[in-house]
């Protein structure tokens, strides 16, 4: 019981399992992130979906995951 069960891409919501602790979910999330590197509509670069105000699409909305997506990895990090 430590799974993400799924993600809605438009809502931007999860599913996710009771007893999930954070770093264990911050694994599976990260995954869901890496996938619009692949994205056949966009094409993002890796400079796109690292560095925050770089990507055209939605700036402001993606900005803002990547900069959660970075403070999730320093969090993550200071645990250790």
């Amino acid at each position: 019981m430590d799974r993400v069960l799924e993600v809605d891409a438009v809502s931007r919501a999860a599913r996710i399992q009771a007893g999930t602790f954070g770093p264990h979910l911050e694994q599976q999330l990260a995954v869901h992130g890496l996938t619009l590197i692949g994205d056949s509509f966009l094409h993002p670069s890796l400079l796109d979906v690292t560095v925050p105000f770089v990507f055209s699409y939605k700036t402001v909305a993606t900005s803002l995951g990547i900069v959660s997506g970075w403070g999730m990895i320093f969090l993550g990090l200071s645990y250790y």
